[in-house]
């Protein structure tokens, strides 16, 4: 994976996500790193971004928050369109 990242990721979804700032947390033991903007779920993105290939691509989770922690619903490969570093 990449170290890089950005103020500001806008998936090829068209998703827009922001970094998280103070406490973070896991979901399938990953670090939770932005929070995506989505009407109809809780979406996030986990780790680093994987800027090693042309296409850079984040792994996107969609979770259901619970008190004993978040329920992970869904998770694939998410290609970027922009990276506002």
């Amino acid at each position: 994976m990449g170290a890089k990242g950005g103020w500001l990721v806008e998936l090829s979804d068209g998703t827009l996500c922001r970094p998280v700032t103070g406490a973070s947390w896991l979901v399938d033991e990953k670090m939770v790193t932005y929070y995506c903007e989505s009407s109809s779920s809780n979406v996030v993105l986990l780790d680093t971004l994987n800027t090693n290939e042309p296409q850079w691509l984040a792994e996107k989770a969609t979770v259901l928050p619970e008190p004993s922690g978040p329920n992970l619903l869904k998770l694939e490969k998410a290609a970027m369109k922009t990276v506002w570093q």
